[in-house]
């Protein structure tokens, strides 16, 4: 998160165009989520037993390298299956060339007044920053969907970030365009277990 990157390793590929890359898991070790409890939970990936894609489009130019980074937003494509308490990643990670991206940063200025009213009602709070192509939001981004629980909320934004608690946020390894930005409010009771889910609560102007 906020730009940070975890490097895979370089290889030497035929110049050209490409489409997409894939991630191949061995398979006597297969991908799983581990609690602060140390138990585990599998996880299955969208479209095959152990091969995760990432699709976005690249150029291999000749004598030349090419930066690319595989950034997957886990508030989207790891999602529960079951009420077992399995995970499925799905196949939303943005594929992007290093070089020829940039960053969003920004402050939440009212964010100290909004801890404040979270703590009086007695709720524990998450506020999320996402960026939506200029245009392409709608009111109906904030609901779910189709019910199912797969897709979720703000399922079309680019990217998204927590922000942090001095109320600075930072989205990286953006395309150069016009983004319009979304902040929304997730709250749970400070009652709740550790392991309850924060629930969308509303839109912040």
């Amino acid at each position: 998160q906020n730009g940070r990157t975890y490097d895979l390793g370089s290889m030497d590929l035929n110049a050209g165009s490409y489409s997409d890359i894939s991630f191949i898991l061995d398979s006597d070790n297969p991908a799983y989520v581990q609690y602060k409890d140390n138990t585990t939970s599998k996880i299955d990936f969208e479209n095959s037993s152990n091969e995760y894609e990432v699709v976005g489009e690249f150029e291999i130019t000749a004598e030349s390298q090419t930066d690319l980074v595989a950034d997957v937003d886990l508030r989207k494509a790891l999602v529960k299956t079951s009420t077992e308490g399995e995970f499925m990643m799905r196949s939303t990670a943005r594929l992007i060339e290093a070089n020829a991206s940039g960053t969003i940063s920004g402050t939440i200025s009212n964010y100290n007044e909004m801890k404040t009213d979270m703590e009086e009602r007695e709720v524990e709070g998450k506020t999320v920053v996402f960026a939506y192509t200029k245009g392409s939001y709608s009111e109906a981004e904030k609901g779910d969907p189709d019910g199912s629980g797969v897709k979720g909320r703000f399922e079309n934004a680019v990217n998204s970030a927590v922000v942090a608690e001095d109320g600075t946020f930072t989205l990286a390894f953006m395309n150069e365009a016009d983004y319009e930005i979304v902040v929304a409010s997730f709250e749970k009771s400070k009652t709740e277990p550790e392991s309850k889910e924060y629930e969308f609560s509303s839109l912040i102007e």
